[in-house]
């Protein structure tokens, strides 16, 4: 087995030096190490003291978005555009020419690249003509995240 493993490490004695000039030396190398090494640890106490100190500041509004992305509340296109102030057919259209979404059989859909976001729940209601005929409509709403994609991409901020 060498002796670095063995005894822990060595130091080269320089010439003419004796063994208590030599251990000296040795306990000098020791406790600089162990002064780097304390230094190094304030450091990391002083970040982690940082880090927490910002999470707590953080928590509530990471908490408020991770409820209300989680919400099960939805909206209406109307909804949302008048927080935007516009109307809920400008806001369709806008939407449209932006690539979000597509109309199709009288329904709002989402394009290929947003349809898995979880931006868009179908409703299907029941309806009834004039005449007694009855039938089903889909009918799109938005979900808190959708809301606030809308608000994000139109520049009206988080809503």
């Amino acid at each position: 087995m060498p002796r670095t493993l063995r005894d822990g490490g060595y130091l080269l004695a320089k010439e003419g030096e004796s063994d208590a000039q030599l251990l000296s030396r040795a306990l000098l190398l020791a406790e600089e190490r162990i002064k780097e090494r304390d230094r190094h640890i304030s450091r990391l106490k002083e970040e982690n003291a940082l880090s927490a100190l910002k999470l707590e500041r953080q928590a509530p509004k990471v908490r408020y978005f991770d409820e209300v992305l989680r919400s099960k509340s939805t909206y209406t296109a109307t909804q949302i555009a008048k927080e935007l102030g516009m109307s809920g057919r400008e806001l369709n259209n806008r939407l449209r020419m932006l690539g979000v979404q597509f109309r199709q059989s009288g329904t709002w859909l989402l394009t290929a690249p947003y349809q898995k976001e979880g931006f868009t729940l179908t409703h299907t209601h029941l309806w009834q003509s004039r005449d007694g005929e009855s039938g089903t409509a889909m009918h799109t709403v938005w979900t808190e995240r959708g809301r606030l994609f809308i608000h994000r991409i139109l520049g009206g901020g988080a809503g």
